[in-house]
């Protein structure tokens, strides 16, 4: 492709510029870490090592694929070339293009399908570490705490009504009664624990469907 003169797709360009930026940023603030430690440097090193190893496999991942998206680029220009030329018929020898781009175009399927099937394991492993990590562990628990915001802000006081009731208090009550916090994210659903895990529970549901269709269509 470059010895064809021609440079490749800007914004794959960019993607690939973006990806190499954010593997950086991880690498340095996973160096930055380890020297900020006092002490268990050995075990959050060999931490950092495994993960560098997962984040080095999804690079490699992607800078495949990104070198095969560049490819059918490739084969897509030069076709749009290649169809002017022969409706115009100023050349027939472009019929051997059209042979080597048909070639490349088949090459390139068939390189696909096996990275894809070489990193199939490695992306399960870094999907899961992500679902664990990033979908539970972080959206799990900000959904928790906005949910303890809610229950704490307006919680029973049964014990009061036992006792002496002021004015003051009375009014706070009704104050408090009267006041519902309803947050939500962007104003579209309910951030709490109960809203996170029916959507969990939609996402298993419709993830399920859709592997039983793949393996019905695939037998």
């Amino acid at each position: 492709m470059v010895r064809a003169g021609r440079k490749a797709n800007p914004k794959l360009q960019r993607l690939l510029h973006l990806k190499s930026f954010t593997l950086t940023y991880l690498c340095l603030a996973s160096m930055l870490t380890l020297l900020k430690l006092d002490s268990g440097f050995h075990y959050a090193l060999l931490i950092n090592i495994a993960y560098s190893i997962l984040n080095a496999t999804t690079y490699f991942y992607f800078t495949s694929f990104w070198q095969i998206a560049r490819g059918y680029d490739f084969v897509n220009h030069e076709m749009e070339e290649l169809l002017k030329a022969l409706r115009s018929g100023r050349n027939t020898t472009k019929y051997s293009a059209l042979r080597d781009l048909w070639s490349l175009h088949a090459n390139l399927s068939v390189m696909a399908r096996r990275i894809n099937r070489v990193y199939g394991i490695q992306m399960m492993v870094s999907r899961t570490d992500y679902v664990v990590f990033t979908i539970i562990y972080d959206f799990f628990l900000n959904d928790l705490v906005c949910d303890l915001i809610s229950r704490y802000q307006c919680l029973p006081k049964h014990d009061i009504t036992e006792g002496k009731v002021t004015q003051q208090l009375s009014a706070y009550l009704i104050y408090e009664g009267s006041m519902r916090l309803d947050l939500k994210v962007s104003g579209l659903f309910s951030a709490n624990k109960s809203q996170w895990l029916r959507m969990m529970g939609c996402i298993v549901c419709h993830c399920t469907l859709l592997l039983q269709f793949y393996v019905m269509l695939r037998n």
